[in-house]
């Protein structure tokens, strides 16, 4: 039997893949050949911001939350010395903060969400081959017992971790060079000195870089990363007695290793695969990347990997985009993870060096860049994955047509509407949040509640200043009431107003109470922004122009169906 699409690997990424496909229609079936993990053996633990802006889609984040540990900050020390403080406080999202997880927990909530779906996780099953074929794949499947089994996919996606099955069998490379070892272990502490005084500590040593954190149920995570030159490291799960050792080196930590849960050792490695698709099949999560664990980074990347991929493939499927759309997920993600091999293999040389010199540069940067304001604000906005940038993918597009003849045509419109508009979130960045909005007549209601609602484009108007005024906001409804019939099946819309209007029950209205929407997107005047179904900003254009947002839909998407509808 053939099933629309093979996801290999129950992971957080292939879980989370799996429920966007099923929740916008898509059959899909998932396998792993391991059972689920335990709970003490998750190397995984962090869930950043922008993971749980898209977790929250799926109606999830809430459930996360209540079983994890909020993180809001990290103390650096070096030789005895705190030199500062990073902080996740003031990010620009709903989850200001690091969620503390165990892997296995996570995966146990994405399992349950995915069942509510209809789709239970088959495993054991293993993936033993693939051979892709002009129309499907050809997948060799075992079985629990040792049956091979042959079946088919339309497509596949490889979410089958850093040893990847498909990717091997896809004969894709996977560049990169390893960097340093890492020992891992989770117990529980207790300190003859001092304490857990900050949500996560960072102790620098010559050659050694020591992390350590609470996780749920009064657990401390340990993480040592030395040189693979190092004498002291061995691919062996670390004793208590080596973890010990390198707690008594630190002159800021008094406390003594009791009750170990699970300890681990692995090499580190940043690598990347030279292709995320080939044909039928797709790569996503470890499978494409692995990099330093360093700010928690490959579970989130992978996740909005998955998310970035399925709304992609769902709307081929489903007859709304042609197969060119998912040339753009290589595209739009490949760099994202350059980026984060770039970034954590720097930190992680640095970290563990063991030169004087650059120790000594490193503890002085450090102390810089934990004061600076400017530079949290990058770091912590960078870290939680609220920098992406989409803007150079063939999918977005911003409709240019300012400048001296658009003022000339518009005799209410002032340059400082222009200079506000484009301040404002180019296409490809995320979709702010804005909160104080309310409808139905006083229904508080935020803009991520309206566009995490549905699983289409979301046509955001704004009526701008000149909103206060029924005449104005009736002729912006009719602007874009045409086009959001016309393709009901890809778009649903929100035209937002100002006071004094009022939301009336039971339409697209909403009341931007306090000016934050219209400030955050640079709308003084009428403007559109369509926010992709992942969040992203897709297509904007100052004033009204539904004729450009419709050429753009018809050369993003499928244009027969569009056409068609248009045509009547």
């Amino acid at each position: 039997m053939k099933q629309r699409v093979l996801i290999v690997g129950a992971g957080p990424v292939g879980l989370s893949t799996a429920i966007e496909l099923s929740r916008r229609g898509v059959q899909c079936r998932i396998i792993d050949r391991d059972p689920p993990r335990p709970e003490s053996e998750s190397r995984a633990t962090a869930v950043h911001a922008r993971t749980l802006e898209l977790l929250a889609s799926f109606g999830v984040a809430d459930e996360i939350l209540a079983q994890s540990r909020p993180l809001h900050g990290i103390s650096v020390y070096s030789g005895g010395r705190r030199l500062g403080r990073a902080t996740f406080d003031g990010l620009d999202s709903p989850y200001p903060f690091v969620a503390m997880l165990p892997q296995a927990l996570t995966e146990q909530i994405l399992r349950k969400r995915l069942a509510r779906s209809g789709v239970e996780v088959e495993a054991p099953v293993e993936l033993i081959a693939l051979e892709p074929a002009l129309d499907r794949v050809h997948a060799t499947l075992r079985d629990a017992q040792g049956n091979e089994v042959a079946t088919d996919a339309e497509w596949v996606i490889g979410c089958d971790g850093g040893h990847s099955v498909v990717r091997k069998s896809m004969n894709v490379g996977f560049v990169g060079q390893p960097i340093s070892g890492a020992y891992l272990m989770d117990c529980r502490l207790d300190w003859t000195r001092g304490g857990p005084e900050d949500d996560g500590q960072n102790y620098l040593g010559p050659g050694k870089d020591l992390v350590l954190w609470q996780n749920p149920k009064g657990l401390t995570r340990i993480v040592v990363s030395i040189s693979t030159q190092n004498a002291r490291w061995h691919k062996d799960s670390p004793s208590i007695e080596l973890m010990q050792s390198f707690l008594d080196e630190e002159p800021a930590i008094g406390a003594r290793i009791r009750e170990v849960t699970w300890s681990s050792a692995f090499e580190i490695s940043n690598r990347i695969a030279t292709s995320y698709r080939k044909g039928r099949v797709f790569l996503a999560g470890d499978a494409a990347h692995i990099h330093d664990p360093s700010g928690g980074q490959g579970m989130n990347v992978g996740i909005q990997d998955g998310q970035n991929l399925a709304w992609k493939l769902a709307a081929h499927l489903q007859g709304s985009a042609p197969e060119n759309i998912l040339d753009s997920y290589e595209r739009e993600r490949r760099p994202v993870a350059l980026s984060v091999l770039e970034a954590t293999g720097l930190t992680e040389r640095l970290l563990t060096s063991a030169s004087m010199p650059v120790n000594k540069l490193r503890d002085a940067a450090l102390s810089l860049l934990t004061s600076s304001r400017l530079a949290q604000l990058i770091g912590r906005t960078s870290i939680a994955g609220l920098r992406i940038d989409y803007g150079k993918s063939s999918i977005v597009n911003q409709h240019e047509s300012i400048g001296a003849n658009w003022l000339r045509a518009r005799p209410g419109a002032r340059l400082g509407d222009v200079y506000a508009f484009e301040r404002a979130p180019r296409v490809g960045r995320r979709a702010p949040n804005a909160s104080e909005l309310t409808r139905n007549g006083g229904q508080r209601v935020s803009l991520f509640d309206l566009i995490g609602a549905d699983i289409r484009h979301h046509l955001l108007a704004f009526g701008g200043l000149s909103s206060a005024d029924p005449a104005r906001v009736e002729q912006l409804r009719q602007r874009v009431a045409p086009i959001l019939a016309r393709h009901a099946a890809l778009l649903t819309g929100t035209v937002i107003v100002l006071p004094p209007m009022t939301a009336p029950e039971g339409t697209a209205f909403v009341v931007d109470q306090r000016f934050e929407a219209h400030a955050r997107y640079g709308a003084k005047c009428e403007c559109l922004y369509l926010v992709r179904p992942d969040g992203y900003i897709a297509f904007r254009c100052l004033g009204t122009d539904v004729e450009a947002l419709e050429s753009y839909l018809r050369r993003t998407f499928s244009v027969a169906q569009l056409a068609g509808a248009g045509a009547g």
